[in-house]
């Protein structure tokens, strides 16, 4: 097999193959020859059908299938052989395989990037400090209350308690102020984790395969168009001309950070920590009524599973570039940090940019390494 390459760009690469037509010759026979100890046809014993009438009733099927395996396989060899990882899939071109003559035909594609990711140690970030104070447990509580009191009714704070099914309101405020303490851990982790990422693109500029970012952006769209027909109950809604616009922002944004999450694993030869990923669907699983019913639903999702997976893995990068940098401190009370969160929530551009930091944008399966 004879393969050259071409650069046809900074990414885009062409890659022309031959085949020897013994090669194909071979592959064929080979093909013939099985058949006739597995192929039935009326007037022939099986195994005995001769191979001069197998060429003449399905030859042109069986060199159509094995000129396409040789491809495949002849693909495959060659990018290996050449050390070339495709970005997407191959697109093939030129295809020549005229009777008794090689097997010729050109690969075109994107590689991935030279990744190298600059270090951190000169990144500050900010660090909010939060005490919840008990006047804000007081706050959380007597929401609850009013979300448990029917209209016109007054509870007592012993019906109030015992409609929880709590003991005591110590017992209540204890749990309480730990799901408030794990909530505003997740919102300040969250914070940080921003302000990370941004550091870490405006230190890290790549050029993007063009693939991967159409990928990207027809995902995007996909998800948005669902959402925007979910919302408005029109089948035919579509999305508008700036949210195209705003799905091309976030894709560059998702496909770098998938490049350079893939280099730091690779650096700081991550593997994903099973003991983090059996939290973390406790975490999830918790929040319903039946959490075993939850954990076995989730074990038998590979998904959903592997998305936890990926989730874990990016958690163990952004921990490790977290202790690169340095911090400053900035003190603010529990109510303004949550309320701050419930609002920001509801606005469609920080939706947008919220979905995208807070999911995972590595995958641990994808289809490459770097």
């Amino acid at each position: 097999m004879d393969v050259s390459v071409e650069i046809t760009g900074s990414l885009a690469r062409r890659l022309t193959v031959i085949v020897p037509a013994a090669e194909i010759s071979n592959a064929i026979h080979k093909r013939i020859q099985k058949l006739t100890k597995t192929i039935k046809l009326d007037g022939y014993r099986p195994g005995k059908v001769p191979t001069s009438v197998i060429q003449q009733r399905f030859g042109d099927a069986i060199k159509g299938e094995e000129l396409e395996k040789l491809v495949q396989s002849s693909l495959t060899t060659a990018l290996q052989q050449e050390n070339l990882q495709p970005a997407g899939s191959p697109m093939i071109q030129s295809l020549e395989a005229n009777e008794g003559q090689p097997l010729k035909y050109s690969a075109t594609f994107e590689v991935y990037p030279d990744v190298q990711v600059n270090s951190l140690a000169d990144v500050t970030l900010e660090k909010t400090v939060v005490t919840i104070e008990e006047s804000d447990v007081d706050y959380v509580v007597e929401k609850m209350r009013k979300q448990h009191t029917g209209e016109g009714e007054t509870l007592s704070d012993d019906e109030f308690i015992k409609r929880l099914s709590m003991e005591t309101m110590d017992e209540l405020r204890k749990q309480v102020r730990s799901h408030m303490e794990q909530e505003l851990n997740n919102v300040l982790k969250n914070k940080l984790k921003t302000q990370l990422i941004d550091k870490l693109i405006e230190k890290n500029t790549l050029e993007l395969p063009k693939t991967l970012l159409e990928r990207e952006c027809q995902h995007l769209e996909k998800e948005w168009e669902e959402r925007l027909r979910q919302s408005t109950q029109q089948q035919d809604a579509v999305l508008p001309a700036e949210a195209k616009e705003k799905s091309l922002e976030i894709a560059r944004r998702r496909v770098t950070l998938s490049l350079l999450f893939g280099e730091l694993m690779k650096q700081y030869n991550i593997q994903v920590d099973n003991n983090k990923v059996n939290e973390h669907i406790f975490r999830i699983a918790t929040s319903f009524q039946e959490p075993q019913a939850i954990v076995n639903m989730i074990q038998k999702q590979p998904e959903i599973l592997n998305n936890i997976r990926a989730q874990v893995v990016e958690e163990q990068v952004v921990d490790k570039l977290l202790e690169q940098v340095q911090y400053t401190e900035k003190t603010a009370q529990y109510r303004e940090i949550m309320q701050m969160e419930t609002d920001a929530a509801g606005e469609l551009e920080h939706e947008h940019h919220h979905e995208h930091e807070h999911e995972h944008v590595h995958d641990e399966n994808c289809d490459h390494d770097h």
